[in-house]
């Protein structure tokens, strides 16, 4: 597995911590179910390979959408990547992401929905670029 960190231009600094990305594949990792853990940061994140699944507390699953804005967490996540890991993150500021979305942050605390339904506009601009890759 392949993790990096990226410091952002001056004109995103002010809103973006950092960009990161994750490269790897399923098959090869030691443990199937990946801790995240809050850090007072929302993010973007694209996967550009197979979406990972998150793990309830109560053992059922959901697939991550391939496009997805993860609201500053309340409490552990627990992730399970699916096969072929690609991923694009952006890691934003406490207060960054809402210069970008236009929307209160509180209302996403602790989720982790499709772009799409937290900004068509966006989410549309990004698969447009996703699929183009």
């Amino acid at each position: 597995m392949n993790y990096c960190e990226y410091t952002p231009s001056e004109p995103l600094a002010s809103s973006v911590h950092c960009i990161w990305t994750l490269e790897g594949d399923a098959a090869n990792m030691e443990s199937d179910v990946q801790p995240i853990l809050p850090d007072g940061k929302s993010e973007l994140i694209v996967h550009l390979a197979d979406p990972f699944e998150r793990v309830h507390a109560d053992g059922r699953c959901e697939r991550q959408p391939a496009i997805l804005f993860a609201g500053q967490l309340s409490s552990q996540l627990a992730l399970r990547p699916t096969g072929r890991i690609s991923v694009v993150g952006i890691r934003f500021r406490s207060d960054g992401a809402a210069g970008f979305l236009r929307e209160s942050q509180d209302r996403f605390a602790g989720l982790t929905p499709s772009l799409s339904d937290v900004s068509p506009a966006l989410a549309q601009t990004i698969e447009s670029a996703r699929s183009a890759s």
